[in-house]
């Protein structure tokens, strides 16, 4: 059986259901279990919860299979870059593991595509430049970085996506220097380091 009061709405609060909800309007329906339509519900309402909330509600679970979060007020900070991301709460530790731990595995095609001649060379200088840098916040990490890569008359995307990759493993995800930012400094220049060491084709 189906019943819904409009078709231009989908989310609705349990108060607001009781009060429209009109025995007359149910109609006989082939019954279907759509798994994407509910997991795009799912993610309206988890964006739709207060931080501090979903937090407390992954901590749990988190200490359940043993998973270091480091901390609630950093794990709160990760759910809040990427809960418009995601569609299930407990899927953010194996979506985006490289906010809790360094990176064991690369996308090989993404290196391909972005390691340029050049590459090498100016990521090894950007490692030196900010050793220097004091302030490591977003604004500090993305003003010194369009700023230094102007300096060399190229352009960010030859920063960027090298970065990106050795800090992260992945090919996309939030905005780089937002994910910079909840990273330490040092945790940063470590990923690069090993990056460039270890991965990177000889």
């Amino acid at each position: 059986m189906g019943w819904n009061p409009t078709a231009d709405r989908e989310i609705y609060s349990m108060e607001e259901l009781i009060e429209l909800f009109n025995l007359e309007k149910v109609n006989k329906s082939g019954a279907i279990f759509d798994l994407n339509k509910l997991n795009w519900m799912n993610a309206q309402y988890l964006r739709a919860k207060p931080i501090d909330e979903l937090t407390e509600h992954l901590v749990p679970y988190l200490e359940s299979i043993n998973f270091n979060y480091k901390s609630k007020d950093y794990l709160a900070k990760v759910i809040d870059l990427f809960k418009e991301r995601i569609e299930n709460l407990y899927e953010l530790p194996e979506s985006v593991p490289y906010m809790f731990n360094k990176p064991t595995s690369f996308d090989e095609d993404f290196i391909k595509k972005h390691w340029k001649e050049h590459t090498s060379d100016l990521v090894i200088e950007y490692i030196d430049a900010i050793r220097n840098l004091q302030e490591w916040t977003y604004q500090s990490s993305h003003d010194f970085t369009i700023q230094w890569i102007e300096q060399k008359g190229m352009k960010l995307r030859d920063i960027v996506h090298p970065l990106r990759i050795a800090v992260t493993g992945k090919s996309g995800g939030a905005g780089l220097f937002e994910t910079l930012a909840l990273l330490d400094k040092q945790d940063v220049i470590e990923r690069l380091e090993y990056f460039m060491k270890t991965i990177l084709p000889k």
